[in-house]
């Protein structure tokens, strides 16, 4: 195996070593996110898919309108405890999908409207649309809360870039939730991008999948 692959599990591990050091050393100075439980298992869910040790489990989803407003309502008792709003925008008419719903739903869109109410202050809003372009299914979830700087926007999904950040919305058990719902978007043949959020604040991501992705364990 070509040792030099990002993707390789050898390259995983000595990246992950370089970042454990890297977090060690922002413990010394106060942080404890690595005696964080989720920070670990994100730590250790990233290394397993990076390394191809957790494949995708292609299942049909024939109602995925449904699935989303599901997942969504799973944070009703979050965004009325914040104060916050939740505005779907959730075509009825999806197609139909072959996707891992349990890693799509968990390391993906989760982790995207988590990141969403803990930055977002009370009174503020979150947006969740779901439409079809081009025979590819876009999900968007924008907020109004904490903006993501142009630099940071630039590697905001970069593995372990999250180490040296400032921005509270990249760094510790956050920064590596992106990488992990970037790899996993990847893995469906899918793209992720960030740019603003609602009406010029906040942050927004926009993700864009194949209803039938091609799985590549490479990404």
């Amino acid at each position: 195996m070509n040792t030099h692959d990002p993707m390789s599990p050898q390259t995983t591990i000595h990246s992950l070593n370089d970042y454990l050091l890297k977090v060690s050393e922002l413990d010394r100075n106060g942080d404890k996110c690595i005696h964080n439980p989720e920070f670990i298992s994100n730590i250790l869910q990233m290394t397993r898919i990076a390394a191809g040790e957790e494949q995708l489990e292609l299942n049909r989803v024939d109602d995925l309108s449904l699935l989303l407003v599901s997942t969504i309502n799973a944070f009703k008792c979050d965004t009325m405890t914040h104060n916050i709003m939740i505005l779907t925008e959730i075509d009825p008419q999806l197609p139909d999908v072959y996707w891992d719903e349990h890693k799509i739903c968990y390391f993906v869109i989760n982790n995207f409207i988590s990141n969403a109410i803990k930055f977002t202050p009370p009174g503020g809003t979150i947006k969740i649309s779901a439409h079809v372009e081009i025979d590819q299914v876009v999900i968007e979830i924008l907020d109004n809360g904490r903006a993501i700087t142009e630099c940071n926007k630039k590697c905001i999904f970069d593995r372990f870039e999250q180490s040296n950040a400032i921005d509270p919305r990249l760094s510790g058990p956050l920064g590596i939730a992106l990488y992990n719902a970037h790899l996993v978007v990847s893995r469906h043949n899918g793209h992720i991008t960030v740019g603003d959020g609602l009406h010029g604040a906040g942050a927004g991501f926009r993700m864009t999948l194949p209803p039938h992705p091609c799985y590549s364990r490479t990404g």
